[in-house]
């Protein structure tokens, strides 16, 4: 067989081609040998997930449990003093106007109390309307209780430290009291209309919970964390303080046997306040903190940080149970309202009741020029 020259010269330039391709082919092996870091991961350098277990378990058995103890008292208690003012007595005062509007803060505070117990077992299953309407309900009358327990103690100071002033308003105490109570529920509106506004069910973890628009997450969550703590903790403080320390002076200045029983009212009042309310505020005050230092706690810290919340929040919500004691009932009428109250109910013999009040008019006759002081702090 015989080619010829351009034959010749493609069949050689061919053989060539598929001589190479075919070295190529046999050489080249397909590498599996990718880098150790790329097949295993280091996860040790990201964090790990925070799973707080202990402190959902907790939250499932105390909220309950304070929640219910806090509601059964508080309903009782401001209930008393509601039906006491609304079948027995008559507003003839500003404490008196503060003190209603005190119990009725505190008995729809108690009001949210049933939801928040019942999430916390079960879920938010009560959908995002209400979701809204408890959070609200509760920034609102949680802070009120605040504000009223404030003009409490500076309608306190007038009576008793500023008595020309307290007799020249007497005749529009009641005009002022209402006044100021339409301002406290006003301003205790606009400061829970965050809580309304941005309030919202998360359907995948079935929580009520606040969250801010991105845009203003940091500022918007700072400064309505700072105004609530202000004018709900800081100033009252402040000014109770204040209203406080003036009347003791001016009682311990006094001649007067009654002092030292409105002397320990006192103390009751502040340290109550002080005792039960400090630790949560604190707390707040942290959080706050954190939020404008955009920091973030490792799983540990982030866990004792919630457990100390849910500790503190129970025991400042047991205040609307201890408002009724220290505010209404230790007062001589208050507890003679109530006395009337039972004999009405049948709870006890009209004979007792008469004895009872007997007893007390007969204290008071022995100490009639040392009462009135005494009373307008005691109520």
């Amino acid at each position: 067989m015989e080619l010829s020259g351009k034959g010749l010269k493609i069949s050689l330039s061919n053989f060539a081609f598929f001589f190479q391709f075919s070295l190529m082919m046999a050489t080249y092996e397909v590498s599996t040998d990718y880098p150790e870091e790329t097949n295993n991961v280091d996860y040790s350098r990201f964090p790990a997930p925070c799973e707080n277990v202990y402190v959902i378990d907790l939250i499932r058995v105390l909220q309950p449990c304070v929640y219910s103890v806090v509601f059964i008292l508080g309903l009782v208690g401001n209930g008393l003093v509601l039906t006491i003012y609304i079948c027995y007595r008559k507003l003839k005062s500003m404490t008196d106007m503060y003190l209603l509007n005190l119990a009725i803060a505190d008995l729809l505070f108690i009001f949210t109390l049933p939801y928040m117990a019942a999430s916390s077992v079960h879920g938010w299953i009560f959908g995002n309307a209400m979701c809204k309407i408890v959070q609200s309900l509760y920034s609102m009358t949680f802070y009120s209780g605040f504000l009223f327990l404030t003009c409490i103690s500076v309608d306190r100071y007038i009576v008793i430290v500023r008595a020309t002033l307290a007799h020249r308003l007497r005749g529009k105490t009641i005009y002022y009291s209402k006044v100021t109570c339409l301002i406290v529920w006003f301003v205790s509106i606009l400061i829970s209309l965050p809580q309304f506004i941005y309030s919202h069910v998360e359907l995948e973890e079935q929580v009520c919970w606040m969250t801010y628009p991105d845009v203003a997450n940091g500022w918007m969550k700072v400064g309505t964390l700072i105004t609530q703590l202000v004018i709900g903790f800081l100033i009252p403080l402040l000014v109770m303080l204040f209203c406080y320390s003036i009347i003791i002076r001016t009682l311990l200045q006094a001649r007067n046997s009654e002092k030292h029983k409105a002397f320990k009212v006192i103390m009751a009042i502040v340290v109550t306040f002080v005792v039960f309310q400090t630790p949560y505020n604190i707390i707040s005050i942290l959080e706050t903190a954190d939020t404008l230092n955009h920091s973030s706690s490792v799983c540990q810290q982030r866990s004792q940080r919630d457990i100390t919340i849910q500790v503190t929040s129970c025991l400042a919500y047991s205040r609307c149970c201890l408002n009724p004691l220290l505010y209404a009932f230790v007062g001589v009428r208050f507890r003679s309202d109530i006395l009337h109250l039972l004999q009405a109910s049948g709870c006890i013999s009209r004979t007792h009741c008469l004895k009872h009040l007997r007893s007390r008019r007969y204290t008071k006759r022995g100490s009639a020029s040392n009462i009135e002081t005494s009373s307008s702090f005691a109520l």
